[in-house]
């Protein structure tokens, strides 16, 4: 355990001895996860909520590495105070006994996920019967926005499945930097066993480090560490001829943020001329125009910070989140409608629900289309300029 990790027990022990019984709940940020188990011991009676914000930010950047641009949608769906937002809805009495899927066709306003009952969220839950007490997911801008019209009609659409997407050539990432939030990014790619990853680390490490990285590269992952820190253009010798298809920049270690993302901007120079794709994070959200608007740019401590006020107003975000940003379950995927809807042909006067629908139909409930930025939960009579490539952030169930 680091001393960030002590700092936090220390002070749950401190509020133990002055909260009261049936107190407020108490959200921990643990640096060192596996701390989590002493949490019980020492929280007492205290309601506790526990993450590793370095863990969880890890894996956000695998996504980010997974799909190009995703992170654009990451500020709204992790605060519910940023345009289109992931809120709970509490089910209407008029409601109760109805099917998940069949609230879905009577909404208007906002996109139902899943629902939350008894403290479990579930997420393309369609059939499952609504209760007493029950809230929808939901992605809307704000709850007031949302309808219930009507009732649902007697056939329900059916989620369909899709194919699972054909093996693709190994993509190659750049990593320059270093921070524990790499152990959890390559863990989380090691999940992906049907996708291939070959991983070049430009930092300096310590042999144990290194050790522990590649304890946890998995059989689809390569990696190949270059001891080189990329603060002089000298260091670019140290790298294969060639560009990678992803290249990124972790957050620097100075105490000072801003020297910190100063670091990362000159390393971004250094690469940019060889390279055209890149997932950079930050400190500081005021850094970000530094890096264009045609990259994944993630300011992780902002980022974290909503995740931690939404999860202290309720806990059950805590799942939810890692639902719906990490491996397994239910995932956010930013793909191609040639790769979610193979060898259809759209019309151009196809409207945003009429490609919802086909999509559900395939397996993916659409939350938002890309243009020149991800816009989540367009009006329902939308129309779009539809190609091969336009790409559509979806929920799928993996």
């Amino acid at each position: 355990a680091g001393p960030s990790a002590l700092h936090v027990l220390k002070t749950l022990v401190a509020l133990r001895a002055h909260l009261p019984e049936n107190g407020p709940r108490v959200v921990l940020d643990l640096s060192h996860p596996p701390n989590e188990r002493l949490i019980p011991s020492l929280a007492g009676s205290v309601a506790t909520d526990v993450l590793s914000s370095l863990e969880f930010s890890g894996r956000l950047l695998c996504q980010c590495l997974r799909h190009p641009g995703i992170s654009q949608s990451y500020r709204q769906l992790l605060s519910d105070a940023i345009g289109q937002s992931i809120l709970l809805y509490p089910c209407p009495p008029s409601r109760v006994g109805q099917r998940l899927g069949s609230i879905r066709q009577v909404v208007t306003g906002a996109i139902v996920l899943g629902v939350l009952s008894n403290g479990k969220t579930s997420l393309l839950a369609w059939h499952q019967m609504l209760q007493s007490g029950d809230e929808l997911v939901v992605l809307a801008p704000d709850l007031e926005q949302i309808r219930m019209n009507g009732f649902p009609s007697w056939v329900e659409p059916r989620f369909g499945e899709h194919d699972p997407a054909p093996p693709a050539r190994p993509v190659s990432v750049l990593i320059v930097g270093w921070n524990e939030g790499v152990l959890s990014l390559v863990r989380e790619l090691a999940c992906y066993r049907q996708e291939q990853f070959e991983l070049t680390l430009m930092a300096l490490l310590e042999a144990e480090q290194e050790a522990s990285l590649r304890t946890i590269c998995g059989e689809n992952t390569s990696l190949q560490v270059l001891a080189a820190s990329l603060r002089q253009s000298e260091d670019l010798a140290r790298l294969p001829e060639g560009e990678f298809d992803r290249v990124l920049l972790l957050a620097g270690q100075h105490h000072d943020p801003a020297v910190a993302d100063a670091e990362t901007a000159l390393r971004y120079a250094f690469l940019l001329e060889h390279n055209s794709s890149f997932v950079v994070e930050l400190h500081e959200e005021s850094n970000a125009p530094l890096f264009g608007t045609s990259h994944d740019v993630v300011t992780t401590d902002q980022v974290i910070n909503h995740m931690l006020a939404q999860i202290s107003l309720k806990p059950a975000f805590r799942a939810l989140h890692e639902e719906l940003f990490t491996y397994g379950g239910c995932e956010l995927v930013l793909l191609g409608l040639d790769q979610l809807l193979p060898g259809q042909d759209l019309p151009p006067d196809l409207s945003w629900k009429q490609l919802s629908d086909q999509l559900f139909e395939k397996g993916w409930l659409a939350l938002g289309i890309e243009g020149a930025e991800i816009q989540l939960n367009p009006p329902e009579q939308a129309q779009f300029a539809y190609h091969g490539k336009t790409r559509v952030l979806a929920l799928e169930a993996v």
